[in-house]
């Protein structure tokens, strides 16, 4: 089976009563290929397809004209069947000469690496990227290498290329740089790695495509995330997203496209815009990848194909896990972070609403954490790197959707909380929890993925605005503990950036947050990025003290939202007192309130630690006119151009004599 070959659906015996649409589809479909001049390719039709209304048209007008006899036999000869339709002027139906040469024009003649330079990209990109975002089945992807398929594929090329460009940002070798491109110290620069052949993509899909996609145009936008857009619909045009269009015994072709329409869907619902989400939960019901590892999807033995041995964990488990963080994150983005015309129209509305949405969120967050399996959790002594690394992605990525969820209702002034419990401690502890985890993983792998940066800066944010907030409201907070936690996460920072521009630009505006809230600045170092971090046996990460968890008990909270997985509380400070040489990481939403840091920060507070943290009660008295604004100004996402003029507006804040000098 061909890339471009289309997926048949299942046959109609096999369908539930409630997918009719689909027997429709391949009758309108057959009679569109009985009425077209030219070829005709398949494109898959909705239930809500102007087309499916057709056949409904189409069905009233067989019933109405009875059964044909056109079709049978006649004198030992078969009756050519007609089509429903009989009009067809060729003016029309005809594909014109204009459309026919856009198909047939000079595309950009693609030129590919050395063949040791591809094998060498190749290898970096299975290895770095292929093992968090699983999109390409490696033994068949190298043997259509092997094959020269790219040669003659132009679409394969594409994917090749693009695999090309992804694998230079990990390699050494100067072949992946662009000819004449130094920094402004004369030394090579690494951030043009692999962009010319990005740019030969790029070029090759602005030509004029009037073909329905296949499985290698949805894999090239899949590796060019900025065009998820497209890829969505290339997804949708295919049928990626329902189930009812892959076979019950799986296929490489399949598989492949289940995994492509998933790498789009990450993107699309990855984002703190939620009116970037291409595509909603309830628009698609296919499965998840199928949890086994490249190696045995194929084998002579039909019964063991895609059969992964028993007592070895896939690769892909972590990728299912993500999946459904994923999913938590766009429920969030369609709820909490909606336009206010939208909640209406999905019924949030009323006193209570948030409330109950940040409790089945936060329910939601509580049942993934205990559905990671044993060799995903985190332990930062684990033995598998590559387990480590996926370990430590998954946890990066779950306490930065805690800051996501409960980052907005940190009360203000103008905005007192709805919640039940500080959601300024659970942000707090978890970008601390956050930056552990990768710092841990840095010093025992040697480097940190590029995929942390989204979790390292906003950890970096709320710890910062956390240092400010207790400076500005007298409470006894340890600046240097906290902004020792932020020097970590810019340390990673400076490690990536020559590869990375993002990173660069990521540690120029922390440094910039740090300057206008007098702190200790970090010496710019050019050589620090070129540092191996100390072994796990040198780190101190690796042996923190516990956060002391705190006294109270959830009883003291305010007890109108039970927050979800109380029950645990009293487990987890009785784990904090006898792991009290390690550091053990809160790892549900009630945990991130009861722990050190909270009671810290609250330490002048009035109230005890676990005070109703409706309105500002428990909080020093110069937090509500002054720490607080620190907070409810500052962007809700995390734009770079927003962070400069927060920057610039709290300077002069901070600083009004000096302000125009700063």
């Amino acid at each position: 089976m061909t890339p471009s070959t289309t997926i048949n659906p299942v046959d109609a015996d096999d369908l539930d009563p409630s997918d009719d649409e689909v027997s429709a589809r391949q009758s309108i479909v057959q009679s569109f290929v009985d009425l077209s001049l030219c070829p005709v390719h398949d494109h898959f039709l909705g239930k809500s397809s102007s087309l499916m209304f057709l056949q409904t048209a189409m069905d009233v007008k067989q019933e109405y004209v009875g059964p044909s006899e056109e079709g049978q036999s006649e004198g030992g000869k078969e009756k050519e069947k007609s089509s429903l339709f009989h009009t067809k002027r060729p003016e029309f139906w005809n594909e014109q000469k204009w459309v026919m040469q856009c198909r047939t024009s000079t595309r950009p003649q693609h030129n590919y690496p050395d063949p040791d330079l591809i094998s060498s990209l190749v290898d970096y990109y299975f290895e770095e990227l292929n093992l968090y975002m699983p999109l390409l089945h490696r033994p068949t992807f190298e043997q259509h290498i092997r094959q020269g398929l790219h040669l003659r594929d132009e679409k394969f090329g594409n994917v090749l290329l693009l695999v090309c460009a992804l694998g230079a940002r990990f390699s050494d070798d100067p072949r992946v740089l662009l000819e004449h491109i130094a920094t402004e110290t004369g030394d090579l620069n690494m951030h043009s790695a692999g962009w010319k052949w990005f740019k030969m993509v790029q070029e090759t899909r602005k030509s004029f495509e009037m073909a329905p996609p296949v499985l290698y145009d949805l894999q090239t936008i899949s590796l060019a995330w900025d065009f998820v857009g497209i890829g969505i619909r290339y997804a949708q045009d295919m049928g990626a997203h329902r189930k009812k269009v892959y076979n019950a015994v799986p296929s490489v072709e399949e598989e492949l496209l289940k995994r492509a329409f998933w790498f789009v869907y990450v993107p699309s619902s990855y984002r703190l815009q939620a009116d970037h989400v291409y595509i909603r939960d309830e628009d698609f019901d296919v499965d998840l990848p199928i949890e086994c590892d490249d190696e045995y999807w194929l084998n002579p033995d039909p019964a063991l194909a895609f059969k992964q041995p028993e007592g070895k964990p896939s690769f892909i488990i972590f990728f299912n896990c993500f999946l459904r963080l994923t999913q938590i994150h766009a429920f969030a983005l369609r709820t909490v972070y909606s336009i206010n015309k939208s909640k209406a129209l999905l019924g949030f509305v009323g006193s209570q609403w948030e409330q109950h949405i940040v409790a089945e969120i936060d329910s939601s967050l509580n049942r993934w954490i205990d559905s990671v399996p044993d060799h995903l959790r985190w332990d930062p002594h684990r033995e598998n790197l590559d387990f480590l690394n996926q370990s430590a992605l998954l946890y990066a990525s779950y306490y930065t959707l805690q800051i996501t969820v409960h980052r907005p209702f940190i009360p203000t002034p103008r905005k007192p909380s709805v919640l039940s419990f500080p959601s300024l401690a659970i942000c707090t502890n978890a970008a601390r929890s956050c930056i552990h985890v990768l710092d841990v993983q840095f010093h025992r792998t040697g480097k940190t993925s590029y995929l942390n940066q989204l979790a390292i800066f906003s950890s970096c944010i709320v710890l910062l605005l956390n240092i400010w907030g207790g400076k500005r409201s007298g409470a006894r907070i340890d600046s240097m503990k906290e902004f020792a936690e932020v020097q970590k996460a810019m340390d990673m920072e400076r490690y990536l950036e020559p590869r990375w521009y993002t990173a660069g630009r990521v540690w120029d505006v922390l440094h910039d947050l740090a300057s206008v809230g007098d702190l200790p600045l970090p010496k710019r170092d050019p050589q620090i990025s070129q540092k191996r971090p100390r072994n796990s046996d040198e780190s101190e990460t690796t042996s923190v003290n516990v956060p002391r968890a705190s006294t109270s008990t959830l009883s003291d909270l305010d007890t109108s939202r039970e927050v979800a997985g109380s029950r645990r509380v009293q487990q987890y400070q009785q784990q904090a007192e006898v792991n009290s040489s390690t550091f053990t990481l809160p790892m549900h939403t009630d945990e991130l309130v009861l722990s050190e840091n909270f009671e810290n920060y609250f330490a002048n507070a009035s109230g005890s630690v676990g005070a109703s943290a409706n309105a500002t009660e428990g909080f020093p008295d110069t937090l509500d006119n002054n720490t607080l604004a620190v907070w409810s100004n500052a962007p809700t996402g995390f734009g770079f151009g927003d962070w400069g003029t927060y920057i610039t507006n709290f300077s002069e804040m901070a600083n009004p004599d000096d302000g125009e000098t700063r």
